[in-house]
């Protein structure tokens, strides 16, 4: 097929006329914002700067006698800030029912650790243990 030189200009307006927009990629996270994971799986990796804090949500029924305990983690990297507990909506006069652990921690020395908290009722018993690999950069 032969195009005429006349109809070249116009070809090729119309061949490049979506290259006008220009992507721009998007701002890097805050560093500084806090990061939330709920329910990590054991081995989850954590990368933070100095100063940054993450929070941990992890599904919890205290009725049962158990409950979330930090059992290690290098405390010259990491340090626990806040523990709460919040329970699901129920329906009035039901007992027993579950609800979230929340933990917060802060960045507060460079280095690695291994933070690991164990479902526990004492500790000959426990339940469940979540270990997450934790990195603190400057």
């Amino acid at each position: 097929m032969i195009f005429s030189r006349a109809l070249m200009p116009s070809l090729l307006l119309i061949a490049f006329a979506g290259c006008g927009d220009v992507k721009v990629a998007p701002e890097p996270a805050d560093p500084q914002a806090t990061q939330v994971f709920v329910d990590p799986a054991s081995d989850s990796r954590i990368d933070l700067v100095l100063g940054g804090t993450f929070q941990l949500l992890l599904t919890s029924n205290p009725t049962t006698g158990y409950y979330w305990y930090q059992t290690a983690g290098d405390e010259a990297v990491i340090e626990q800030v806040s523990e709460a507990y919040t329970a699901d909506p129920a329906p009035e006069g039901l007992v027993g029912s579950g609800g979230r652990q929340e933990f917060e921690f802060e960045a507060i020395g460079a280095g690695r650790t291994v933070l690991r908290l164990s479902y526990q009722r004492s500790e000959d018993d426990v339940a469940d243990t979540v270990e997450l690999n934790v990195a603190v950069s400057e």
